[in-house]
């Protein structure tokens, strides 16, 4: 699966068919500062397990989704402080030009 922030495909490449958008969340607990770290970089596998489920949320037939936004939000809760990403974009059937 391609993922591209972009709306738009390198050249060389055309969309054939796009699909409805789809989304998907993901709470990450941040409760110490090396969590905050690992998040924000990605270290710990959350951004890609966030893609895998946007993939999973995409139709069989889809090979790329395009114009990915990713929105998030801090909450302090009694029980720890919690990351929550959603991650959402549009996909796509692409084939070359």
């Amino acid at each position: 699966m391609l993922f591209l922030t972009t709306q738009s495909l390198p050249d060389g490449l055309v969309i054939e068919q796009a699909f409805s958008m789809v989304m998907t969340s993901k709470t990450i607990e941040i409760s110490n500062h090396n969590s905050l770290r690992v998040a924000m970089t990605g270290s710990n596998g959350d951004f890609d397990e966030l893609l895998a489920l946007l993939d999973d949320q995409a139709p069989a037939d889809a090979n790329a989704i395009i114009g990915i936004q990713t929105s998030t939000s801090i909450v302090h809760l009694p029980t720890g402080n919690f990351l929550y990403v959603t991650i959402a974009g549009t996909p796509i059937v692409y084939g070359e030009s």
